[in-house]
């Protein structure tokens, strides 16, 4: 039989409201919950600055 692969998310997530810096709008959750079940494997990274945007996407 064949073997089944592990579709990889590399998610990087920055604030989506930058009016309202307490609203906590994310994507984690559901991608998180796609983790658990086994249909994906999650990366998740919080992105605020381009310092960090490109410390992530350079590693």
């Amino acid at each position: 039989m064949g073997t089944k692969s592990t579709l990889g998310v590399f998610c990087l997530e920055g604030d989506w409201n930058v009016e309202d810096p307490a609203d906590r709008l994310t994507i984690e959750p559901a991608l998180e919950m796609l983790d658990r079940v086994g249909v994906l494997k999650l990366h998740h990274r919080n992105v605020n600055t381009h310092a960090e945007l490109w410390r992530h996407l350079d590693n």
